[in-house]
């Protein structure tokens, strides 16, 4: 493990014009977590990064260069603790958090309920980069804090259609971690009449691989939150959606207020509903049409995925940050 950790450490590829200090937590997050492991590559791509641990600022004062450019993006459980015996390393450089949960902090049964205003006023960064157009409004108006709204995504070298459609072993599934609102998600939909096959979580370059067996990937998050008492859906978890479908899937899942900022309507394979009614529907029109249509559909939305290349927003904010937040 360490030699990884140092390999990664060397690995600055002084090509690159821009340099980024990078604060992270452990290794599982550069190289298995599904999503901060495609932001950590997308990052190689555009800086010549310097890799620090969260750790490493909490137990000895870092060496810090005037208007160094730093992203944190250790969990936000952890931002607490932070900037532990490195205060001069973050008030001496430009620092962004990266968050992908961001409704962690306010929700009503919310494990870390004030931690963005904490880390403000202890850090001052410069910007919250938040993966949810909804909450970084919200976060905005609340608090009058910096939070601007970047894309998760899938990288385009992992976009690839898989197997034909009509080869899928399962017509309809999901394939993951089975929360408790999910459960009762896929138990009104059975009750439709809709078989959903249930695939365990599995490593992401497993998951990758596994879940291009899967025809119809349907879930639902609607309720997944409470506000002041109210069901409330997440207005995020884009990231998930956009990776199953750049691996060749049909999503269906609900919408929400998050949905136009990752254009999803531009995108043929993904469908969303506002009434859990509309599932069976859905799901017919894709079954019925032939496999050689959802086919194309499929592969016009892994074009478009590879094209867009959504991580590259942290990096476009990160290099142009007065541009990106006007």
């Amino acid at each position: 493990m360490l030699a990884f950790i140092q390999y990664f450490r060397a690995l600055s590829l002084r090509r690159r014009d821009h340099n980024l200090t990078l604060v992270y937590d452990s290794f599982e997050q550069l190289s298995d977590n599904p999503f901060t492991h495609q932001l950590f590559a997308s990052l190689k791509e555009n800086f010549n990064l310097r890799l620090l641990q969260t750790q490493e600022l909490l137990k000895r004062s870092v060496r810090v260069e005037d208007g160094q450019v730093v992203l944190v993006m250790s969990r936000l459980r952890n931002w607490h603790s932070l900037p532990g015996r490195s205060a001069e390393f973050f008030h001496r450089s430009k620092v962004f958090f990266y968050d992908q949960d961001p409704w962690e902090g306010y929700h009503d049964n919310a494990t870390c309920r004030g931690v963005y205003e904490d880390i403000f006023e202890k850090v001052d960064p410069e910007a919250f980069l938040v993966t949810s157009p909804w909450w970084a409004d919200y976060i905005r108006r609340q608090s009058g804090l910096p939070v601007h709204f970047v894309r998760m995504g899938i990288l385009p070298k992992y976009c690839d259609q898989g197997i034909s459609f009509g080869e899928r072993a399962h017509k309809v599934g999901f394939q993951g971690t089975v929360h408790s609102h999910r459960m009762a998600f896929y138990d009104r939909v059975r009750e439709q009449g809709i078989d959903v096959d249930i695939l365990p979580k599995k490593p992401f370059f497993t998951f990758l691989r596994e879940v291009q067996n899967i025809g119809v990937f349907i879930y639902g998050d609607q309720s997944a939150l409470e506000m002041h008492g109210v069901p409330h859906p997440m207005h995020g978890l884009w990231g998930k959606c956009l990776t199953v479908a750049g691996r060749g899937c049909f999503v269906i899942r609900n919408y929400d207020l998050a949905h136009d900022g990752y254009a999803i309507d531009e995108l043929p394979t993904v469908q969303t509903f506002k009434s859990e009614d509309e599932i069976p529907g859905l799901i017919r029109s894709i079954l019925n049409r032939s496999d050689a249509e959802n086919d194309r559909m499929i592969a016009k939305t892994i074009s478009i995925l590879r094209e867009r290349n959504d991580w590259q927003s942290v990096a476009a904010f990160l290099r142009e940050p007065s541009v990106q937040s006007q």
